[in-house]
């Protein structure tokens, strides 16, 4: 689930609220590239409507509304914190309300694109969240994450692929963090050993059409090589502009 009113994540948002563009945000960081190839996909494609699940402070969609002003945007943010900082941007009630990624209070097929920007390795379960964003998609998804087999040195992105390829990923992530699955930390807040290369099947159950595009890489290997990436993921009747 997303962070709820008594959740550490929400201690944590709570706390950095008013400066978390000054500590999280860095021009030129993975997500302000995936959001320049967002916004490159969005000026060649035929889409009137966005919505932003877990959109934070409103960082995508400020990016969006001053480069798409007649689309329509909306965001999603379990937290109040966040979401007033939202509103200090002049992201509306209209644009940016409360709610749970897990159970997104859309009706199925509700936007032409669905997007989410270092959201998915917050939450416990982030197969139900990708459900519930390829539910409310109609054309297409757009996520920008960790690949956590990416992080690190040379020797422990090459131990932890191992370990993939063995199978026994999900056994280490369990006894790293010492039994609760999660990390605890300053910078930010808790997250979990997330790789959005763990996830492309069950998108593509929804949005067949996929293509990675690295943010963040060392090498020509996604997951060996790339810490952080971007997945655009459409349907077959995806008509692109001339």
């Amino acid at each position: 689930m997303t962070p709820t009113p008594d959740s550490p994540q929400t201690a944590y948002y709570d706390r950095t609220a008013a400066h978390y563009d000054a500590m999280q945000i860095i021009d030129g960081d993975e997500h302000t590239i995936a959001l320049r190839y967002l916004d490159g996909i969005l000026h060649n494609t035929p889409v009137t409507s966005l919505l932003d699940v877990g959109c934070g402070t409103g960082r995508a969609l400020v990016h969006l509304r001053d480069r798409h002003p007649d689309m329509t945007l909306r965001g999603i943010e379990p937290v109040a914190a966040m979401i007033a900082v939202c509103r200090d941007k002049g992201l509306g009630e209209d644009q940016v309300q409360q709610g749970d990624a897990c159970a997104l209070p859309f009706a199925d097929d509700s936007f032409d694109y669905v997007c989410a920007f270092g959201v998915l390795h917050h939450i416990a379960t982030p197969d139900v969240a990708l459900r519930e964003i390829c539910r409310v998609a109609r054309k297409g998804v757009f996520l920008s994450d960790h690949n956590a087999y990416g992080w690190g040195g040379t020797r422990s992105r090459r131990i932890k692929n191992a370990l993939r390829r063995l199978r026994l990923w999900p056994l280490f992530c369990r006894l790293h963090t010492r039994g609760k699955g999660y990390y605890d930390t300053d910078y930010d807040g808790i997250f979990y050993p997330f790789s959005l290369l763990d996830h492309v099947a069950l998108v593509q159950d929804s949005f067949p059409r996929a293509n990675f595009l690295t943010t963040k890489a060392y090498g020509p290997d996604l997951y060996r090589d790339t810490s952080h990436l971007a997945l655009h993921a459409t349907t077959d009747r995806v008509d692109f502009l001339d």
